[in-house]
């Protein structure tokens, strides 16, 4: 029971021998080196030692699948001890060993190298680094817009292996204009298709996203006056309807307008209200 143990201190490991060897303890803990020659001579048992692994590098940055070579030592007591180097047996969450060579993955991330020896275990880290950027993705990819409408394009850049890379962009539109945050907006000209780019600052990696610039619509609509109105039983009442077109009137013959009501009648452009009151 280590609870009953009585732990006894001494000046130096010598003393701690000596005591030892005169049976005045039955346990001491030092480094290998104050034991190591009673041990030879058969007179004390060395019960444990403390061994320890360091890993070479204990932390790395890389670009996606970049190889990196790790060195591991042995330690007994804080002291190198002689081993092959096969030994060692090498493991990560991502990417692969070939011995003591680690291929990082494609994916960037931070990884855990594990190191196992009969003697222990020690754990190094990676951390993979996105590459530069290879592509650019703008979305949306296509856009229909009416002449003076506006739109907002995102750009996102990636490496060769797939990873987003942070970057900034310069934007750029063969017709319209483009704004620094990726805002278009369609010139005058409509029925025609642009390219709106994203260029990765500093370099010609860029992606690219079309506009299909369309003439407006003619809105036409009728107005109506009055557009409410509250009348007695049988009363005549006068309507007055204009034509516009985007909001502008144009003339039309009275004829071409027709007028309907789901009670009452109508004789032209004038209504006779109906006998019933209610709402028409």
């Amino acid at each position: 029971d280590p609870k009953k143990l009585k732990t006894v201190v001494f000046k130096s490991g010598g003393d701690s021998v000596t005591a030892l060897l005169g049976g005045h303890i039955d346990v001491m803990m030092s480094t290998t080196a104050a034991p190591v020659k009673q041990r030879r001579a058969g007179k004390v048992r060395i019960l444990a030692i403390d061994y320890r692994i360091e890993v070479s590098p204990s932390r790395t940055v890389v670009a996606p699948l970049e190889r990196v070579t790790f060195k591991s030592t042995l330690l007994a007591d804080g002291k190198r001890v002689d081993v092959w180097p096969w030994s060692f047996r090498y493991e990560a969450d991502a990417g692969r060993f070939e011995e003591s060579v680690y291929r990082a993955p494609e994916k960037a991330g931070t990884y855990e190298i594990r190191v196992s020896h009969e003697h222990g275990k020690a754990t190094a880290e990676v951390v993979v680094r996105p590459g530069p950027a290879a592509r650019v993705e703008v979305r949306p990819e296509r856009q229909v817009l009416e002449s003076g409408a506006e739109s907002v394009f995102a750009a996102k850049a990636y490496d060769s292996a797939g990873n987003e890379v942070e970057a900034t962009f310069q934007w750029r539109a063969t017709g319209g204009e483009v704004d620094a945050r990726g805002v278009y907006r369609a010139g005058a000209s409509g029925g025609k298709t642009f390219e709106v780019a994203a260029v990765v600052t500093g370099t010609t990696i860029s992606g690219r996203a079309l506009i299909e610039v369309r003439a407006p619509e003619t809105r036409h609509r009728l107005v109506v006056d009055p557009a409410r109105i509250e009348v007695s039983p049988g009363e005549l009442v006068e309507y007055r309807v204009v034509l516009q077109k985007d909001e502008k009137p144009v003339e039309c013959w009275p004829w071409e307008i027709e007028f309907q009501a789901p009670s009452g009648s109508f004789r032209g452009s004038r209504y006779l209200a109906p006998e019933k009151p209610g709402t028409y």
